[in-house]
């Protein structure tokens, strides 16, 4: 699921953090039995490929962020995996998708990488650190360039509200956010406490203070968003060919 076979050591100074707090409503009825990073991909659930992973490369501190079904996920990983460089991030309410990470704790690490756990990347993690770094970013986005077709015809009006054209199922190309995200661990004081923040809220905040945001493009091909059913029947179906 992550790419990362060849790596030159640079991850191994980077902590990561899983987004598993949300209730996956898109899978549902799925969700309402077992939280969203236990759906199965290739015989595991998704999150374990995550996990292996980022401790197969180096990964020295990995993150949960937990909430919904909490109890079922922590419970599960502890037998799994028994391992000290996980930890876990308990909301006590759904506080959005950033609200969570004000939670870790200051420390060496100086970057700090976040992802969804129903985010499937095919891609080098240090070349995106590099990347990162090089750049001089204070924030990195990983975004996706995907071609998105509108299945109708779209009607052209004028100022006047009539009619000027149909556009026969137009297609645009655009870069679109993968819920994959490098930034500078010390920004975490900009995400506050005890109140609702979604990771676009944090974006936006940095913007306005004048931070360095970058984005690091992908190919389509190297991401997948197995949050709803299309998605995640096309993974298994991509993982059946292998």
């Amino acid at each position: 699921i992550l790419n990362n076979k060849k790596t030159n050591g640079l991850v191994k100074n980077l902590e990561v953090a899983i987004m598993a707090g949300g209730r996956g409503q898109r899978l549902s009825p799925f969700s309402e039995l077992l939280p969203k990073p236990l759906i199965p991909i290739n015989g595991k659930p998704v999150i374990d490929h995550l996990i292996e992973k980022f401790l197969d490369i180096g990964i020295k501190k990995i993150y949960v962020t937990i909430n919904y079904k909490k109890n079922i996920i922590k419970s599960y990983l502890q037998d799994q995996f028994r391992s000290s460089k996980i930890s876990y991030l308990e909301e006590k309410k759904p506080l959005g998708t950033a609200a969570s990470l004000n939670l870790i704790k200051t420390n060496k690490s100086k970057n700090l990488l976040v992802i969804n756990c129903d985010t499937i990347l095919n891609i080098n993690f240090d070349k995106l650190l590099d990347y990162h770094v090089k750049q001089e970013n204070d924030f990195t986005l990983v975004a996706a360039f995907k071609k998105i077709i509108v299945p109708y015809g779209i009607c052209e009006i004028n100022k006047k509200q009539n009619l000027k054209n149909i556009i026969e199922k137009p297609t645009s190309n655009n870069l679109v956010v993968v819920g994959a995200y490098c930034f500078k661990k010390n920004l975490i004081k900009y995400i506050p406490k005890k109140k609702f923040f979604d990771m676009n809220d944090f974006v936006k905040k940095l913007i306005l203070k004048k931070y360095k945001v970058g984005i690091y493009p992908i190919s389509d091909l190297d991401w997948q968003d197995i949050g709803e059913w299309p998605e995640y029947y096309k993974t298994i179906s991509n993982f059946q060919k292998k």
